[in-house]
């Protein structure tokens, strides 16, 4: 999930980006939260600085739909804040090893513009 991407000239590059890495991308999921507008880097983006937050995903390869938003609410819910809330050896990092390269690539897209 991209928030913010679409209210800067380089959605379309994020995108290409993203199909290159045959990744899907959305725009922020819940707008009327207005997670944009509240978070720290608007002020960058008020001023013209292209600024916008990458998330990981909610849907995975190979996994039911709906897995990911399931897991995060079981997490939330039962060890978030609480004396389980610790790494795990069992955790599965694919999604932010994917979310770093695609940012990267992005970043280094809009930087050499």
């Amino acid at each position: 999930m991209l928030t913010g991407a679409d209210k800067t000239p380089y959605w379309t590059q994020a995108q290409q980006i993203a199909a290159r890495m045959n990744l899907e991308i959305s725009p922020e999921g819940q707008p009327e939260q207005g997670h944009y507008f509240r978070s720290d880097h608007f002020a960058f983006a008020r001023v013209g600085v292209p600024a916008f937050s990458i998330g990981h995903a909610t849907e995975f390869s190979g996994k039911p739909a709906g897995y990911g938003q399931r897991m995060w609410q079981e997490y939330n819910e039962k060890h978030y804040h609480q004396p389980s809330d610790e790494f795990r050896e069992d955790w599965d990092f694919t999604a932010l090893q994917q979310a770093a390269e695609y940012g990267f690539l992005l970043g280094s897209t809009i930087a050499n513009k």
